[in-house]
């Protein structure tokens, strides 16, 4: 069967892979090679920073903050957010240029919205009431949430 675009030498390729194992190895690794470089092409390599950035290392800090306060290990972290350890290393140091993506990943992988991330409850007062629900049983928030928007309301 002629196959229209097909040129004989990738037809043989074929017949070889199936006939002989050790041609068969050799075009398997320059197909994992070829495949290996073409992920690399669309890899974004973000940068990394020599110093801390300040709000980058208070983001960093707060996400380290996070990942003790629940018992979990950068691995685990890692791994949750799917993100690696080097890269969450950075981060929480405060070198790693961080993406929305990358919030979106970690707060995921904390299981809260990703505005917890970006609070720090020591240099805002709403900052810092979102921290003291983030700690409440989801029921009481439903209840909190409904008791302040009847205040809220009654303003208007």
């Amino acid at each position: 069967m002629v196959v229209p675009g097909a040129t004989a030498r990738g037809a043989v390729g074929r017949d070889e892979r199936r006939e002989n194992p050790e041609t068969s190895q050799s075009l398997a690794l320059k197909d994992a090679h070829r495949f290996a470089l073409k992920a690399a092409e669309k890899r974004i390599i973000m940068p990394r920073r020599s110093t801390p950035e300040p709000f980058a290392l208070q983001v960093g800090a707060r996400i380290r903050e996070l990942r003790q306060e629940r018992g979990m290990s950068l691995g685990a972290l890692a791994d949750a957010s799917a993100l690696s350890k080097g890269h969450l290393s950075s981060v929480e140091h405060g070198l790693a240029a961080i993406t929305i993506h990358t919030i979106s990943r970690l707060a995921e992988g904390f299981e809260v919205p990703p505005m917890y991330l970006l609070t720090f409850a020591k240099e805002d007062e709403r900052a810092h009431t979102a921290e003291l629900i983030r700690n409440l049983p989801q029921a009481q928030v439903k209840k909190l949430r409904k008791q302040i928007q009847a205040q809220v309301g009654s303003r208007r």
